[in-house]
């Protein structure tokens, strides 16, 4: 398969958190309505998923929990 950027230039937060799902097999739930208004410019390239995670709410000002797999 071919490799997976996550180097994100001026891109919706929800296209990048789709991204990261597809990556990882992992299902984030999000307030798609309001993050689709945020863009981010990041390079994740050598981020764990947790940092990508962590690094992204950081940015935002934003929480996030991680219950039964789920982000």
């Amino acid at each position: 398969p071919k490799p997976v950027s996550f180097t994100f230039e001026d891109q919706p937060v929800g296209t990048i958190l789709r991204t990261i799902e597809r990556a990882y097999d992992v299902k984030i739930s999000y307030d798609e309505a309001r993050l689709n208004r945020c863009r981010l410019t990041a390079s994740l390239d050598e981020e764990t998923l947790p940092d990508k995670i962590r690094l992204i709410c950081q940015s935002l000002q934003a929480d996030y929990t991680l219950t039964d797999g789920q982000i």
